[in-house]
Order: structure tokens, then sequence, then C-alpha cells
């Protein structure tokens, strides 16, 4: 083989390979833009195994994906890795957070997040040994997702200018935030050194130090000392205090602590001073009328919305005969009253039905604070109950001895009944008038001269005297007795006769009584002075045999002016 012939040889050679190296190339090109040419195909994410040959081209620029309400707005190209030129652009997010979720396993939830509730996130993800960046943001009525090489060389990476510039708006407004909030927050590493703190947490511990703000520097100091020692479980309050030295009183905070993945803790202390302060004159008040219901004679049970007794005094325990012991172990309504009839301290129910019946109707009653009923016990004693309805649906019952009270009131009652029965006795029949000329009082004597005619008792002193004028012969007493019962004369007794039509003859006897009444006597002239009634009327006077109307000088009167 001759040298022209062995050079024809090699280019040859060279020629072949070169050719079916473009020929693989074109191939693997080829086979990319036929799967994405495909509709409803998602593209193949490239990694190092689908891209032996390294070809990186489709990441050198950021890629930036624009929606509105899940619609693709941005246009694709041909060489993207993510979305190709024949996605849907109805179903291109969805397609979109598919096909990144193989840079981060993260990127599903935070794509979610984004297009739900517009926050923005930015992550580092990696296909093959490639650092890719990954930011979502919301641009005016837009969602916006980049992706861009991410350099990691020399502790850098490489961002979107544009997502770097929203996480750092949306850090700025949390800073903002934090320094606006009345809660003190602050991080602690896990041997309580505190690595970081908000603006109302600097002014506390100014105030703790003694210092002005410029002056308080770090190391800062732990507020809460041993109070968070240990830290409080997640999900719940600790109550703490802090001591100032011009104040007499601590500060109350309630703290909450949140483990973090480095091990540090985050914790949020929340003033809670006025609620102390609440709580503390709450505690006053209900001591107050602890001692006030202790010196009440009147026993006090309350009931809550479920019937179970949350509050009693001692005059309960006195007057109801239950153990205190008993009483603290909050029975039910329906219990108590069963322990009550046990202890004879209630009335005796006719049978069963009836008492489950004065049950549901004391409880009735009670919620709508119409009960008030008076208990006499087995014993002789009685009982003065009254229910009233508290709120939250309770309702408080209230017991109170009135024995000697209504022993007094039945003493009253027959003092009167004697008095009544005496009067009755007499032979004297008399009406007493008050000053309005109303009946308020008469005798069986009275009763039985005016019914015997048929007639009804009379109800007005005006009525009473056009009766007495019917029955009597005409004269200027019945005048007279109106102007004396109206006040208008002399206020002197006086006694006149008057004759029946009938034949017969009787005394009339006018008096002032107390309070400003007026009680009139009839007293037939048969039974003379030897009547029990002219033992207790004195000095009656002559009877008045004229007509005309008394007078302040008419004889007769005189007897003394109520």
């Amino acid at each position: 083989m001759n040298l022209t012939e062995g050079v024809a040889y090699v280019l040859f050679a060279a020629i072949s390979l070169l050719s079916a190296a473009a020929a693989v190339v074109l191939t693997g090109y080829l086979q990319r833009a036929a799967a994405r040419a495909r509709p409803g195909t998602m593209p193949v994410p490239l990694t190092a195994d689908t891209d032996p040959f390294g070809c990186d081209t489709a990441f050198d620029l950021p890629r930036v994906y624009e929606f509105r309400d899940g619609h693709l707005l941005s246009g694709t190209e041909r060489d993207d890795a993510f979305l190709g030129s024949g996605t849907d652009p109805a179903n291109a997010f969805a397609t979109l957070t598919e096909a990144l979720s193989v840079l981060h396993p993260d990127l599903p939830a935070r794509m979610t997040a984004l297009f739900r509730r517009g926050q923005a996130f930015f992550l580092v993800g990696y296909l093959g040994p490639d650092a890719l960046a990954v930011a979502g943001r919301v641009l005016q009525d837009r969602l916006s997702v980049t992706v861009t090489p991410a350099d990691e060389t020399g502790g850098r990476r490489m961002v979107d200018v544009r997502a770097l510039d929203a996480l750092q708006e949306e850090a700025e407004a949390l800073r903002r935030a934090l320094k606006l909030s009345a809660a003190v927050q602050w991080k602690e590493t896990d041997d309580h050194r505190v690595i970081w703190a908000n603006p109302p947490y600097l002014d506390l511990a100014a105030q703790v130090t003694g210092r002005s703000g410029d002056e308080v520097g770090w190391p800062l100091p732990a507020l809460f000392g041993d109070q968070l020692v240990p830290n409080p479980a997640e999900g719940s309050l600790r109550r703490c205090s802090v001591a100032l030295p011009d104040r007499t009183r601590p500060l109350w905070f309630e703290v909450a602590a949140m483990p973090l993945g480095d091990g540090t803790v985050y914790y949020s202390a929340r003033p809670v001073d006025r609620l102390v302060d609440a709580e503390a004159a709450l505690r006053e008040f209900v001591q107050t009328l602890s001692k006030t219901f202790a010196s009440l004679p009147i026993g006090l049970a309350v009931f809550d919305r479920r019937r179970e007794l949350v509050m009693f005094n001692p005059a309960l325990v006195a007057l109801s005969m239950l153990e205190p012991g008993y009483l603290s172990q909050r029975p039910t309504l329906r219990a108590f009253l069963d322990q009550l009839r046990e202890r004879r301290r209630m009335p005796e129910p006719r049978d069963y039905h009836s008492w489950r019946e004065d049950i549901a109707r004391l409880e009735e009653g009670a919620e709508k604070g119409t009960y008030h009923e008076l208990w006499t016990l087995p014993g002789g004693e009685s009982l003065r109950v009254t229910g009233r309805p508290h709120p939250d649906g309770a309702v408080a019952f209230m017991f109170e001895d009135i024995s000697h009270e209504m022993s007094v009131t039945r003493r009253f009652r027959a003092d009167l009944d004697l008095d009544r029965s005496v009067l009755d006795d007499m032979a004297a029949a008399f009406a007493v008038f008050d000053r309005e000329g109303r009946v308020l009082r008469t005798n069986a004597a009275y009763n039985a001269m005016w019914r015997g005619n048929g007639s009804g008792p009379a109800t007005s002193l005006i009525e009473a005297t056009r009766r007495w004028e019917a029955a009597f012969e005409p004269t200027g007493l019945w005048g007279d007795i109106r102007q004396f019962a109206q006040h208008e004369t002399d206020r002197a007794a006086w006694s006149e006769s008057v004759i029946a039509r009938s034949g017969g003859e009787a005394l009339c006897r006018v008096a002032p009584l107390k309070g400003g009444h007026t009680i009139v006597w009839f007293l037939s002239s048969d039974a003379g002075h030897d009547d029990p009634l002219s033992a207790w009327l004195p000095d009656r006077g002559p009877a008045r045999t004229d007509l005309e109307p008394a007078g302040p000088v008419a004889s007769g009167r005189g007897e003394g002016a109520a």
C-alpha cells in the first residue's frame, strides 16, 4: 500500500467515525423532541443517566413560568426539560409540579402552598450532580416559578433576583410584625443561651437591668431563668413572672415553647398582668361572698346546669341536717331532695308519684324564678323555700327557717279570732268606717240586724246611712254621722235615740277611733243601762230629741276628741 492510499484510508475512517457520532447525537435529540411533541406527554427530566453526553444547555439560562389561576401564561421552548412546547396550558401547573418533584421532596408541598395561599418559597434541588434553584412567588395577579442553575462554588448560590427580592420583602414584613407584637419572643440554645430576641424582649431586658434600650447588649440575659426548666410541653402554656427593680409587683407572662430542628428552642411570652389582676380580684370577691354566705342565717344551695351542687353555706348544713362531707361530694338535685325527705326535712309526700311530680315542679319553677313555697315539716318547723335561676342554666335554692315567725303569726291570728268572738258575742251591733267611708268591720249582731230584712251587707257609709234612713224615723243624725266620718265636724263621741219605723227604739252611739276611723253602735233601748255595753260606754249623755243636725256644742257630745 502506497502513501496516498494510506492517507485516503485514514481520512475515510475518520469521516466514518464522525458521521456515526453525529448520527448518535442527532438520534438522541430527535427522540427527545418527538417525546415533547406528543400532546399530554410529560417530558422526561434530564439526569446523568438520561443525558450521557452531559449536555446542560437546557439549564444555562433561568426558566421562568408564569401562571394565572393555574393557566400557563408564559411560552415554552423546545429544549425545555420540564415543560415541552406541546404542554396543555390549562394543566401546566400540575405538570410542572410533577416534573420538579424529582429535584426535592418538599417541592410538591411548596408548589401547592404557592398555588393555594400565595406562600413564596426557595429551594435548591439536585439533578444528578447539578444543583438547581427553584423559587416561587406571587407577582401581582400571577404566580411566578423560576428554575435556575445554583452555583455553590465558593459557598455561594445563584438565585433568581426577583425571587430573592420577594423573599427579602417577606422577611422584612415578618420583622415588622415581630416588632409590633406585644409578645416577648426569643430563641435559646440547649444550654439556655439567648441567641435571638425581638424588640419587646430587649425592652424588657432593659427594664430588668435598669439600663436604657441602647445600653442593652449581647449576651442577653435569660429573663425567665429556671422557670422554663424543663420547657413547657408543646401546645401548653406556663405562667412565669419577671421582677422589676422599680415595681413591688412582678410582671406576669404565659410562655409557650417550640423546639426547632437545630437543637434550639423558640419561646413566645404573652403578657397577662390584667388577667392575673382579674383573677386576684375574682378570688377576693369569692372570698367576700363566702364570708357573707357563711354568716347568713338563710341556707343557700346552688346547682349548676347539670343539677349538681356546686355551692352551699353553713346555714344549709344546719337546716338540712346533712353532713358537710355529703354536700361536698356534689350530689344531684334529686339526690339532695331524697336525702331531705329521708331526714324528714321536707313535707312528706302523699305517694312516690306525687313526689316525682313535686321534684319536677320544683326544678321547673326554679328555672323560671317562680318557685316559692312554705314547707311545714313533720316536726312542726316551717321553712320558706325559694328557687331562683342563675346564669348558664344554674339554679339556686334558699331555705329560711321561719318557725318563730309562723308561731308569732299563729298567736296573733288566735288573738284576732278571740277578739272577734268576743265582739260577735255582744248584743250591741256596730260597724267601723274609714275616713273615705268604706266599711272596715262589723260584728255578728250588726250583720243579723241588716241581713234580717233581706238586704246584703253595706260596703260604704252612704249605703249604710240610706238603709238606716229607711229603717228609722226621719232624723238629722245620719247626715251628722256622714260629716263626722269625713272629719267635717267636731270629733267628739255622742249618742242619740232613734225610733224604728216598726215602732221600736234604739240607742245610736257615734265615736272616733284611732287612725281617723269611726264606729257606729246600735243598742236596743230595751236593754237599758244594765246591758254590759253601759259598763264601757260611760256617760252616754241624754238622748237627743231634736231632729236638727248636731253642732259642735250639741248636748250629748263632749266625751273627748280623737
